[in-house]
């Protein structure tokens, strides 16, 4: 069984480790498209692995951060970001025009930008619109890098997790070690405990007996002399019978608890010997558990690694 899950940890990390050795590099295509402006010329970028409400906030900060106002509407996908201080492509404020669309694979940025009468292109503002291809490339991958972090952050908390998860089986573990060394001496415990009880059991009959006896012949006693004695004398007798009766009693009862605590003993014992069975289970089932889990962590501190290759390879 453990060494299919080794196999199956080889064969991800080497997916994991192919797929995320790939370079990203970010392009810049020039597009037309209607937006509220008209047919106009912009700028397109894709973002991947991007989700839209994350790269919207994205787009507000910046958007903030150079100077400008962020629009938005439930009504329209288009977002207008008025008076945005650009001073690589222009010397003047710029109002901007960005759709976002999300596909299955990341974001779809389109972005128009108004230079104050007409839109920035390659063929009329070429250094402007080199200038805007960087932007947009830069903002793309801060995307792509916040998200990669994010996942690193994520997986390195699933680490831990399982971390945890394999230093408290090694707890468990200890604990039943624990249990089994417990239950051990409780049957020492119990046995000599019995065995010392069987002596106490022989003793306690012998002197049950012995008092038999002497009840016996204080009865006989009583019998004997029960004529032509006075009250006295004779309560005298009486009592003398209850005394050895009760001390009878008490030894019985003795003799009683003896062997209540001789079958208390037995069940004791029975009770640690199923406990250490169980015990024994655990142990095996828990050190099984414990290298599932050590190869998760190794899969996943794999899969940290992957992810930071990933992250190494955003251009």
């Amino acid at each position: 069984m453990l060494k299919k899950v080794s196999s199956f940890i080889t064969a991800v990390v080497f997916s994991l480790s192919f797929a995320f050795a790939q370079q990203y590099n970010f392009v810049v295509n020039e597009v037309e498209q209607t937006i509220s402006q008209g047919q106009q010329t912009g700028l397109e970028v894709f973002i991947p692995e991007a989700q839209l409400k994350t790269v919207q906030s994205a787009l507000a900060k910046w958007t903030k951060s150079n100077k400008g106002k962020y629009i938005a509407s439930k009504k329209s996908s288009e977002i207008f970001q008025d008076n945005v201080l650009l001073t690589s492509v222009s010397e003047n404020t710029v109002d901007m025009y960005t759709v976002l669309t999300q596909q299955k694979e990341g974001i779809q940025m389109r972005t128009f930008v108004d230079l104050g009468g007409v839109f920035l292109s390659s063929a009329g503002h070429p250094q402007a619109f080199a200038a805007m291809e960087t932007i947009l490339i830069d903002f793309a991958r801060a995307q792509l890098v916040s998200k990669v972090d994010g996942d690193i952050n994520t997986e390195a908390k699933h680490l831990k997790t399982l971390e945890t998860e394999l230093k408290n089986l090694g707890k468990q573990n200890d604990s039943y070690h624990k249990d089994i060394a417990n239950n051990k001496t409780n049957i020492s415990k119990q046995e000599q405990a019995m065995s010392k009880n069987e002596v106490d059991q022989k003793s306690k009959e012998q002197q049950i007996s012995i008092q038999q006896q002497i009840l016996l012949e204080v009865r006989q006693k009583r019998s004997t002399m029960a004529v032509g004695i006075d009250k006295d004398s004779q309560k005298l007798l009486d009592n003398q019978v209850k005394n050895e009766e009760k001390n009878l009693k008490s030894f019985e009862s003795q003799l009683n608890k003896l062997k209540s605590d001789y079958s208390s003993s037995i069940k004791s014992i029975e009770k640690s010997k199923s406990t250490i069975a169980q015990r024994e289970q655990d142990i095996i089932k828990n050190e099984e558990d414990q290298k599932t889990k050590q190869q998760q962590i190794e899969l996943q501190k794999q899969i940290i690694d992957a992810i930071k290759t990933k992250r190494s390879n955003i251009k």
